[in-house]
Order: C-alpha cells, then sequence, then structure tokens
C-alpha cells in the first residue's frame, strides 16, 4: 500500500511518511498505520490523536520519535494512555533509566513484533510492552 501526502509526495507505508518528516509539534490525528478502516458494527473509524513529540526528564529533552517508528507510531493502541505513560515514567525515572527502559522497548518490539503479529497472530502494544 502507498501513501501520498499534499504535496503529491509517495511513501510506501505509514512509517517511511511519518519517520523522515519533520512533523510540527502539536496533535497529528491518523488512522491506525495510516489506513482508514470501517467498523462494521457502528460504522465509525478509529482515528488516533498522538499529541506527545518529545518528553523532558531530569532537564534531558528526549525526542519520542528517535527511538524508531515501531514503538513511536505503529504500535501504539490508544494514544491517551501512551502519553499517560510516558508522563508516568518522565516523572518517576532519571534520565538514563528512561533512556535504557525506551531502547530496551523498541529492542524488543523490532525483533519481535513480527513473529508476535505474522507467526502468533497477536499485536502487542507499545504501551504493554512498557
Amino acid at each position: 500500500m502507498v501513501f501520498v501526502d499534499e504535496k503529491g509526495r509517495v511513501y510506501q507505508s505509514w512509517a517511511s511518511y511519518v519517520a523522515p518528516n519533520e512533523l510540527p509539534a502539536g496533535v497529528m490525528g491518523s488512522p491506525e498505520r495510516g489506513i482508514y478502516r470501517l467498523r462494521p458494527t457502528n460504522d465509525s473509524v478509529d482515528v488516533h490523536a498522538l499529541e506527545q513529540r518529545s518528553v523532558e526528564v531530569g532537564g534531558v529533552v528526549f525526542v519520542l520519535k528517535d527511538y524508531g517508528q515501531v514503538l513511536f507510531m505503529e504500535h501504539i493502541v490508544n494514544a491517551k494512555s501512551f502519553e499517560d505513560l510516558i508522563t508516568g515514567m518522565a516523572e518517576g525515572l532519571a534520565p538514563d533509566v528512561f533512556n535504557f527502559v525506551m531502547q530496551l522497548t523498541r529492542t524488543f518490539l523490532d525483533t519481535h513484533v513480527e513473529d508476535l503479529t505474522s507467526v502468533l497472530n497477536f499485536l502487542i502494544s507499545t504501551e504493554s510492552v512498557l
């Protein structure tokens, strides 16, 4: 599946759109993985609004997309719960511990998400891993 932005640029995946683009701070509303899927039960569409782009932990600013698109965009099930979780971690952890947990989460998702999704037919959210 390809994605085309408002300027006519073509991307081969949702992650390839989000990762290289310097998106402005603010709220980004998007369907899960960039694909609108109609719910047959109530004719609605899930739209995710992800507001948090960076977080300050003990005076150190961490840019969340630096931890990868799998972690940051592709497997967040609920934007609000993700933001609450990141905010809680930022308030309770030292910068080096926060960074370590984020790197571990990225490594786990990068390593195992394909197997969990394709082999086991199981979706694991970023929030669950964190």
